[in-house]
Parts: C-alpha cells; sequence; structure tokens
C-alpha cells in the first residue's frame, strides 16, 4: 500500500509537470534565448544598469551556449523523448539560474563552489542541431566536467573531511565512468548497428542512484546527529546537493537524446528503463525545485533543502526497490559521517532508525 502511494504521489507530480509544460510550450518560439545578464540583473534591480559583473565572467558565454544549444535541439524531439528533454532541459535553466543567484552569495563556499561548476557547464558548447549531436560532442567534454565536480568536493575537505570527500568522489567518478562507456557504447551501435544493437542504461541509473543515497545519507546525518556542525559544513553539504543535481539533469538529458535517435529508427526501449527513469524525472523535478528555494542569506533553508533531499531519495528508493531491487553498497556508516562532520565533537541525539533503514537497507549488497 504505501508503494501504491508513493507512485501515486509521483504520478500526481508528473502529471503537474507534464501540465505545466504543456502550458509553457505555446511560448516556446516567442521567448527571448537564455541570457545570463538579464537573469543577473534581475536579482540586482537596483544595480546600475550599466554595470553588470557577469556579463564578463569567463563562463558566461559558453553557459549560455550550453542551455540554448540543448533548448534548440530538444525542441525538435517528438513524443516521450521530447517529454523528458523538455523536463530536462526545464532543470537545467532552472539550476544554472540559481548558481547565478549564489554568485553573489555572501558564503564563500557557496560563491566559491557555484563558480566553479559554471566554468565547468561553460565547456558545453555545440550541443544544438539534434539529440546524436548532443550526445556526440557532450561525450567529449564530460568526463573533463566530472573531475571538476571532484576538484569541487576536494575543495570542501577542511570542512566535512577526508572520508566523506572520498566516498563522494568515488561515487561521482563511478557514475562518470558508467555514463561515459554508455554513450561510447550507443555512438558505436549506431555507427556499426543502425543503434539496433541493445546498450544497458540501467548500469548508469543505478550508479546516480547510489551517488544520490551517499549524499542523502550525509543529509540525513548532518540534519539529525550533527546539531554543532558549523554553517560552513551545511554549506559544504548542500554543494554536494547541487553536484548531484546536474548529474542528474545530464542523466536525463542524455536519455531523452538517445530516445529521439531510438525513435527515428522504431527501436523499442526496455520497459523497465522507461519506468525507472520515469521515477528518476520525478525526483529531479523536486530537487531542483528545493535547491531553487534556497535564498540568501543562507540559514535555514539550507536545512529544508537537505531534508528535501532526504525526502525525496527515500520516495525514490521505495519506487525503484520494486524495479530494481537492492544496489552497491554507499559504504558509509553514520558514524563515519558524523565523525567527519563534526571532527571529533561529540552529540547525544541519534538519526532516526526507520528513516536511516530505508536509506542505506536500499543500498547494501
Amino acid at each position: 500500500m504505501k508503494l501504491l502511494k508513493l507512485l501515486l504521489v509521483f504520478g500526481l507530480i508528473g502529471l503537474f509537470c507534464k501540465t505545466v509544460d504543456a502550458g509553457e510550450n505555446v511560448e516556446t518560439t516567442e521567448q527571448v534565448s537564455f541570457s545570463v545578464v538579464k537573469i543577473w540583473q534581475s536579482y540586482h534591480r537596483q544595480a546600475c544598469p550599466c554595470t553588470c559583473p557577469v556579463e564578463d565572467a569567463p563562463w558566461a558565454k559558453g553557459v549560455e551556449g550550453h542551455y540554448n544549444g540543448v533548448k534548440g535541439a530538444t525542441d525538435k524531439f517528438c513524443g516521450k523523448a521530447k517529454d523528458i528533454g523538455d523536463v530536462a532541459v526545464r532543470s537545467l535553466g532552472e539550476f544554472i539560474e540559481k548558481l547565478i543567484y549564489f554568485t553573489d552569495s555572501n558564503s564563500t563556499i557557496v560563491t566559491t563552489s557555484s563558480t566553479g561548476i559554471l566554468n565547468s557547464l561553460s565547456k558545453c558548447i555545440n550541443l544544438n542541431r539534434s539529440g546524436m549531436n548532443i550526445i556526440v560532442e557532450f561525450n567529449k567534454v564530460y568526463l573533463s566536467i566530472v573531475d571538476d565536480f571532484v576538484n569541487v568536493a576536494k575543495s570542501l575537505t577542511d570542512y566535512i573531511g577526508d572520508e566523506l570527500i572520498c566516498s563522494f568522489t568515488d561515487a561521482i567518478r563511478a557514475l562518470g565512468r558508467e555514463f561515459s562507456n554508455y554513450m561510447n557504447a550507443f555512438l558505436k551501435s549506431c555507427r556499426l548497428f543502425g543503434c539496433r544493437k541493445k546498450i544497458d542504461y540501467e548500469c548508469v541509473l543505478k550508479r546516480l542512484q547510489t551517488l544520490m543515497n551517499i549524499v542523502a545519507l550525509i543529509n540525513e546525518t548532518l540534519l539529525n546527529k550533527c546539531e554543532k556542525a558549523t554553517q560552513q559544513v551545511h554549506e559544504s553539504v548542500m554543494v554536494f546537493d547541487m553536484l548531484y543535481c546536474y548529474m542528474a539533469i545530464t542523466v536525463q538529458g542524455v536519455y531523452s537524446c538517445a530516445l529521439d535517435v531510438l525513435n527515428e529508427r522504431d527501436i523499442v526501449v526496455s520497459q523497465t528503463v522507461k519506468s525507472s527513469t520515469l521515477s528518476f524525472e520525478y525526483a529531479l523535478v523536486q530537487v531542483t525545485e528545493a535547491i531553487c528555494s534556497v535564498t540568501l542569506p543562507l540559514g535555514d533553508s539550507i536545512k529544508e533543502l537537505l531534508t528535501a533531499f532526504v525526502n525525496i531519495t527515500m520516495a525514490l528508493n521505495s519506487t525503484l526497490k520494486s524495479i530494481f531491487g537492492l544496489v552497491g553498497s554507499v559504504g558509509l556508516t553514520v558514524g563515519d559521517i558524523t565523525k567527519n562532520l563534526l571532527k571529533g565533537v561529540t552529540t547525544t541525539s541519534t538519526v532516526t532508525q526507520e528513516r536511516t533503514n530505508i536509506l542505506k537497507g536500499v543500498v547494501r549488497n
């Protein structure tokens, strides 16, 4: 019964998203292309109109090209590929807007991390024309982006410890390798076999789920067992949520591109992949919304994000358990996380056992 309720909740969210999409698509052709300057100015209405620091930022034009390219390509998709692509592109746009908002934060951690992510995204150029072209061009820079994200995470070592950084970076590299292998195999299949050789996408989704569980377990532990953790620790864990968000956007976005290519050739996608990607899509919408709800000055809104991320992860785990079964271990315990987040400071509060079991139970071997 619980699973049915979760599926119903996800279904209602999906119906709402599709309804919103339908309303937005009517105006797509009339909307002005994505503009970094206009986004920055929308957050700084009192600033002098002749002064815009982000206009000369090294990432500005690249980020604009990244978004406008994928938006132009996915607008040409049809059927389910377009539905999934639209959600991924909308999430990308909202995520980039929030990163631009965070570049003016009074937190060095958030400002530096957001700028680092934007610099990385600016590498993703020439993502236009078609779904196949997006996969070809994105595959060229994807592992470089993963390396950039690892460096962003490592810059937080002083605040959340080596062990948590290693667990996160190992998981993001594992996802990066799996996803890169998928894109290479897909392109090879299309070049040699007309895209008819089956390429497993479930492995990519399982890696993404493992990454999400690691981040959620860190979030949950910080909320419930680390009352004395500093603001810098909270901000650092929020950066983990942000890094996960972009990885989830890319997984959904490339899937929509591959689906569009397969649809053109009348190749059927497995029901398992269809069902699981739909669940990840609904989770992505919620995670993006939670990140976008964080406001400056940073404070309680970070805790609200961490709580939302945990709840979204638990719901996704419950849904995917009936599809995937159990996936690989996160390799972390609550005690390990607490020690890293507090660096020797002890606290008597405990993590709610049921919530911890859900997070850890669905990822054990």
